[in-house]
């Protein structure tokens, strides 16, 4: 196991607050967290109690790209380059033959996974294929990403639904999915979409994370 001096990726800690701590988590419990981390130039170890933990992340900041705040087990707000995602997402999608409003929940993350994350979506638009359906459409998705970065491969599956309002005014079922590219930056929160997918056929989407 590598020391905490030498550690290139530190696990990271992020409290109620908003603080962040870069460390290396040695084991969790029911109500504490314990790990190790720099302070004032020395190794400590401690542990925080659950209750005061946001979320707390395994291999999710890099060594460097951050500067601690002396005198405390903090590192600079703002200053890390946190490649662990934020838990809700907003997003406009265009697609081919639609378009919606879509919010996802971050259900897993697990830095180093094959699908490190893996989100949960419910979505909602409109959609018309010319002489054939025109109407509100609904889906639910399960989103897979692959990636450490910014950079993500993302696989969707799922379920939705339309209303069509051109013919007999009922409610039909349709597939839901899609393969695609995604940009997400942690720091920022931006977010953007691309890809192919049902019902969209092509889409494009931009957002926010927070």
């Amino acid at each position: 196991m590598p020391s905490l001096a030498s550690c290139q990726i530190f696990d990271l800690i992020i409290t109620e607050n908003n603080d962040s701590i870069a460390c290396k988590i040695i084991r969790t419990t029911e109500d504490k967290i314990f790990f190790k981390a720099w302070m004032n130039g020395t190794k400590t170890s401690t542990n925080i109690p659950k209750r005061s933990v946001s979320r707390y992340e395994y291999k999710a900041i890099k060594n460097g790209s951050f500067v601690r705040t002396p005198g405390t087990l903090y590192i600079h707000a703002g200053d890390p380059e946190i490649t662990a995602l934020h838990k809700n997402s907003i997003y406009a999608s265009l697609g081919i033959i639609d378009l919606g409003l879509n919010y996802e929940r971050l259900i897993w993350a697990k830095p180093g996974a094959s699908f490190p994350y893996i989100w949960f979506k419910i979505g909602g638009g409109f959609m018309a294929i010319p002489m054939a359906l025109e109407g509100p459409v609904v889906s639910s998705t399960c989103n897979l990403l692959t990636g450490q970065d910014n950079h993500h491969f993302e696989i969707s599956i799922g379920f939705g639904a339309i209303f069509n309002t051109y013919w007999e005014r009922e409610w039909h079922g349709l597939p839901a999915g899609g393969l695609g590219y995604r940009y997400q930056n942690p720091n920022t929160g931006f977010l953007f979409r691309a890809g192919i997918g049902s019902p969209e056929i092509l889409y494009m989407s931009i957002g926010k994370s927070f």
